[in-house]
């Protein structure tokens, strides 16, 4: 967890800001997951932060939604053309 981490600041991924006043600061809470292989070995441990999105509005809160989801129909149609 730390190397992820050091690795984030090391890339200058973000920017650390303080919170202004009148905006509510979103909430989440971090999931922990095992990822096996198909023969049951385990294979890596993952780290996520899930942000509970019913805790911000549009436009007050938060500019815009960014979900990084890869759609393997529209990644082939886009390469094919």
């Amino acid at each position: 967890m730390l190397d992820e981490y050091n690795t984030l600041i090391e890339h200058n991924t973000y920017d650390l800001m303080r919170q202004p006043h009148n905006v509510n600061a979103g909430t989440g809470k971090q999931l922990y997951v095992c990822k096996f292989r198909s023969n049951g070995k385990l294979e890596c441990y993952k780290a996520y932060w899930v942000d509970r999105g019913f805790t911000q509005k549009l436009g007050i809160n938060c500019d815009g939604i960014f979900s990084p989801v890869v759609k393997p129909a529209a990644t082939i149609q886009n390469v094919l053309s």
